[in-house]
């Protein structure tokens, strides 16, 4: 039991200012760091799981989208390896990072995509234009007359669908 209190402080102790170097380019780190103090998440009661590195499980979780998320822990914290001796490969349970990404809440990745979305300017790639796309939209509408007279309805093997 030793152990695990120690790999947790350390754990602690990096979590404060963890980064994703690849990723922190320019001012990307300071971003995170405003938006979680914006919200008053900057730091938090003594615990592994500090706002900055769920931060940085929340956005990995979009780059690993296949992995579960201790398995995204678990990435980001590979580096860690040679400087926490003896760090399990699932520092943390399943609970705990539920419970840690609740703490986060929504507002600091609001605040964090408010503060730089309007940066993103991609280069036109398709004919000149600039291509974006969203990932799993799904609308859903009551089925009226005046919705199917408005927007169709889409064609299915036997006939029309809902």
């Amino acid at each position: 039991m030793k152990d695990i209190g120690r790999i947790h402080r350390k754990l602690w102790h990096i979590a404060q200012d963890f980064t994703v170097e690849a990723l922190a380019a320019g001012d990307f780190q300071q971003e995170i760091e405003q938006a979680l103090a914006g919200c008053g998440r900057l730091r938090q009661r003594v615990s592994p799981l500090q706002p900055m590195l769920m931060m940085w499980v929340t956005l990995g979780m979009t780059l690993f989208r296949y992995d579960s998320i201790p398995a995204v822990l678990a990435r980001l914290l590979s580096g860690l390896r040679d400087r926490v001796r003896g760090l399990p490969l699932a520092p943390m349970g399943d609970d705990a990072l539920s419970h840690a990404r609740k703490r986060l809440g929504v507002e600091p990745l609001r605040a964090l995509f408010h503060r730089t979305a309007e940066f993103v300017q991609p280069q036109p790639s398709f004919h000149g234009y600039r291509t974006w796309a969203i990932d799993g939209l799904q609308l859903t509408m009551p089925d009226a007359p005046r919705n199917a007279a408005a927007f169709g309805r889409p064609g299915a093997s036997r006939g029309q669908t809902a």
